[in-house]
């Protein structure tokens, strides 16, 4: 499934660039200058595939500096969500240990209740609290 949804893209992008140069070595637009008139501003005239080329560069920054942007943002996330699996990892080992512990201690009771002098041999309540 990769490989075709790869190939697809392939073809894609190839068949665009395809149009894109065609388009651009035909003579209405290899020869024409045009000036790029933004409000009342206008720049010197230029190529048209010059606007096109810069248009592409400048999207190619944004989508660039946007992904740059959510890639940092996901880094820190992934930074700050491992200083609470520590936190959480250290909280669990020390309740273990404290579990620990109490399961000997209680072991401990129970070998010093059930010992070979009789004493509360026919207590089956466990250890006291």
């Amino acid at each position: 499934m990769k490989i075709l949804k790869w190939g697809s893209v392939v073809v894609i992008t190839f068949a665009a660039a395809c149009v894109v140069i065609f388009t651009f070595i035909q003579p209405e637009f290899s020869g024409t200058n045009a000036p790029l008139k933004f409000f009342k501003y206008t720049t010197a005239p230029f190529p048209i595939y010059i606007f096109v080329a810069a248009a592409f560069g400048i999207g190619l920054c944004i989508g660039l500096a946007a992904t740059a942007y959510y890639y940092v943002v996901g880094l820190t996330g992934i930074r700050g969500k491992k200083k609470e699996i520590k936190k959480l990892t250290e909280s669990i080992s020390s309740i273990e240990s404290e579990l620990d512990k109490y399961r000997t201690t209680a072991e401990k009771n129970n070998n010093k209740k059930g010992g070979s002098s009789g004493e509360n041999s026919g207590d089956k309540r466990g250890p006291s609290k």
